[in-house]
């Protein structure tokens, strides 16, 4: 080979002779934080042994004593000794590492990612903890310097209030939280502006005066701001994944109106899922200030599910019960008390209806089917005792349409066809029964009488069950010629003011 800048053979060139130099360099590098999430230990296994393999392709290195793990499947509980996991990883010629064992950390403990503290079980101990320390050194520090109460409340503003807002940009506070977490710098203020300890706290927050920002007002405005960002946000993922939000937090509380228009949270406000939902909590905060969201346009995706008239279920039900019952109300799409009214608008639906009709066989562990406690409470409140599940005047809605059912007259029965019938007693009462024997001549029949709850819930599922004898009608001897069961009880009607009922039922 001809050297490329020179006319003549490198073999004719003086080369000097090879020395061993004990020089040795490490070129292994460390990369930086890394964050793995998956749904199942197979998941993780997976991607750490593609991480393994990245590292030999790189010639790279990680300290798996500094691995940090997180599940949500741990008991909650701070005693129990928590013991490591192994992670079983698939050999391959990039990777010679046959497992990683991992000790995850408390379900009640806090970790950091990106910045922002989370925790997995919801708590937010661990950045009350942190405020509070954050404010406590502020005032031990400054107490001893010679500084007046205007310098105090510059550093305070300038300096630690934007320490606190990136240490609680996704948690709130309630206002008791932050008063109790700011006590010792209300206290450094009063004490270099040499006034007394009973001086009342507002007077600080005025800005006629010293102008000391008021922690809990000035999260409300920070959290406030970044829901605002978020909704008008310009990138159409972020503004579809907003929508998705609210329209989560609308199946998860039962809220049948769009949360950005609710104006009362209290019946929500002391339940852990709440306080977990960044976006609910922010919500509820800003029905204390003057500003309001709404939506700029009607589409498809705004999720206003608002029926005028109808009467949300968490307002006449106990907030207790509703809170206890909230999952039971999510898997059957119960948001109104108008799903549970009778097509008339003036009854409450049955259970036995409701059960039958709507939902598979609800039975206890004796097998007896009873009604739920939700149902119980909806009862007792929207219905007037006594009076067979009638709703209260200010409970009744607008009858609904439904599809009606022509009946075919009886007269047009014969001895061999027989049908289930209604007629009209001498009080005008419907009358259901099966056909036994026909007297065309006489355009009479003998039916079997069942009875009904036609009359206690009006526009319910009718149910027949048979009479087991009354002294208004005469028993019907020979009933076992004609019937698979023996009727107790059968009365003669007309076949003119008779009509049939369409069922599949042929035999009683």
């Amino acid at each position: 080979m001809l050297d490329p800048y020179i006319l003549r053979s490198p073999s004719l060139l003086s080369t000097p002779s090879a020395e061993s130099s004990a020089l040795l360099i490490n070129n292994l590098v460390f990369m930086d934080d890394s964050t793995l999430i998956s749904s199942s230990k197979a998941g993780l296994e997976h991607m750490l042994t593609i991480t393994e393999e990245f590292y030999a392709l790189n010639n790279t290195s990680a300290n798996h004593q500094k691995y940090v793990l997180i599940s949500n499947s741990l008991p909650i509980t701070t005693t129990s000794v928590i013991s490591p996991v192994e992670f079983n990883l698939s050999l391959s010629p990039l990777n010679s590492t046959s497992s990683i064992s991992v000790t995850p950390i408390s379900i009640t403990s806090s970790f950091q990612f990106l910045g922002v503290w989370f925790n997995i079980n919801g708590s937010r101990d661990f950045v009350k903890k942190q405020i509070a320390n954050e404010c406590n050194s502020f005032a031990a520090t400054l107490r001893p310097a010679k500084l007046t109460a205007k310098q105090v409340v510059y550093l305070y503003n300038t300096v630690l209030i934007p320490k606190l807002e990136y240490r609680m940009q996704v948690t709130h506070l309630s206002d008791k939280d932050c008063y109790v977490a700011t006590r010792l710098v209300r206290s450094l203020v009063k004490q270099k502006a040499n006034f007394s300890r009973t001086l009342p706290n507002p007077i600080l927050y005025l800005s006629q005066a010293l102008g000391l920002i008021n922690l809990s007002s000035h999260l409300v405005q920070c959290h406030v701001n970044n829901l605002f960002l978020m909704a008008n946000s310009t990138t159409s993922f972020i503004q579809r994944l907003f929508v998705y939000r609210l329209m989560l937090i609308q199946f998860q509380f039962l809220i049948p109106i769009s949360p950005l228009v609710v104006a009362d949270w209290s019946l929500w406000s002391n339940m852990n899922v709440f306080k977990c939902d960044y976006i609910a909590c922010t919500l509820a905060s800003m029905v204390s200030t003057p500003f309001r969201l709404q939506h700029a346009n009607s589409t498809s995706l705004c999720p206003d599910l608002t029926l005028p008239g109808h009467t949300p279920l968490y307002s006449c039900m106990s907030p207790k019960t509703f809170k206890a019952c909230l999952k039971v109300f999510r898997r059957r799409h119960l948001y109104y008390l108008s799903q549970l009214i009778t097509p008339t608008g003036t009854h409450l639906v049955s259970w036995t209806a409701y059960r039958t009709a709507y939902i598979a066989l609800l039975a206890d562990k004796r097998g007896r089917s009873l009604p739920h406690k939700w149902y119980l409470d909806i009862q007792a409140t929207t219905t007037i005792p006594d009076l067979h599940d009638r709703l209260y005047d200010h409970y009744v809605c607008s009858p609904t349409e439904v599809p009606g059912v022509s009946l075919v007259p009886g007269i047009t029965t014969n001895q061999k066809n027989r049908h289930w019938l209604v007629t009209l007693d001498g009080n005008a009462a419907p009358l259901f029964g099966k056909q036994l024997t026909v007297q065309p001549k006489k355009d009479t029949c003998i039916i079997v009488y069942w009875t009904s709850d036609c009359l206690s819930s009006p526009g319910d599922v009718i149910r027949l069950h048979p009479c087991s004898g009354c002294d208004a009608h005469v028993p019907f001897p020979a009933a076992n010629k004609y019937t698979t069961v023996e009727p107790r009880c059968t009365f003669t009607v007309s076949l003119l003011r008779s009509l049939i009922l369409p069922t599949h039922n042929e035999r009683i």
